[in-house]
Formats: structure tokens, sequence, C-alpha cells
């Protein structure tokens, strides 16, 4: 990668992850930091969240009453 400032630019204007192909298949992906963070976080949420419906489907629930 000769222009890494280019790349860079690229990754900061882009709204989903850069995937990079070499000879026809996928090779790499890139992304700005603030992306891969962002993606991060929601892999956190996402397994919280099936970590609660499990939760709710075997019956562990508290009831408010």
């Amino acid at each position: 990668m000769k222009n890494t400032s280019e790349i860079s630019k690229m990754c900061q204007k882009a709204t989903e992850p850069i995937y990079i192909t070499k000879n026809g298949y996928g090779d790499m992906v890139i992304m700005s930091v603030k992306m891969y963070e962002e993606k991060l976080f929601m892999l956190d949420v996402y397994n919280k969240l099936a970590a609660a419906e499990a939760q709710i489907a075997e019956g562990k629930v508290l009831d408010n009453v």
C-alpha cells in the first residue's frame, strides 16, 4: 500500500467496511477505527440481547408485582 493517506480518507468517508480483492477473491477488509469500535459495540449489544432472550426462553425472569 503506497498511498496510505488516500486509503485513510476513503475509510473515513465510507459508511461500510471496504473489501479488497486479489485475483477476484476476498483478501482484506479495511475500515476506520471509529467504524471498528461501532461494530464491536453493536456485536456486544447483539450478544447481550441473545443472552437475555435465552434467559426468557428458559423462564429465568423476574415478575415486578
